[in-house]
């Protein structure tokens, strides 16, 4: 019977062997998946605040654009031109009173 025993004990050992590799993998998923948690969650802020960041910017741009619309280039650019044209016959005045004296 002492043998009966000691064999079947045998066999409880190997059992919880396998049980403490079959822990230690369960144990390992578990860390693998809380890193994998992790790094998902740090993607989803980084996500939320690149959105944020996108946001920002096409609310920005379309003021951007409509200041640029609401610029009226012909009027703008006529009045330097009338400015331009004074300002080259001031030249051209102070040219000829120059050759004049």
């Amino acid at each position: 019977m002492n043998e009966n025993i000691h064999q079947e004990l045998k066999k409880l050992q190997d059992e919880l062997i396998h049980l403490k590799s079959a822990i230690d993998q369960i144990n390992q998923a578990k860390d693998a998946s809380l890193k994998a948690v992790k790094a998902a969650e740090d993607i989803i802020d980084s996500s939320k605040l690149l959105f944020e960041e996108y946001n920002n910017l096409a609310i920005e741009t379309k003021e951007l654009v409509k200041r640029i619309e609401a610029i009226d280039f012909p009027q703008y650019l006529e009045k330097i031109e009338i400015k331009l044209g004074l300002i080259n016959d001031g030249i051209q005045k102070i040219w000829l009173y120059s050759k004049k004296g």
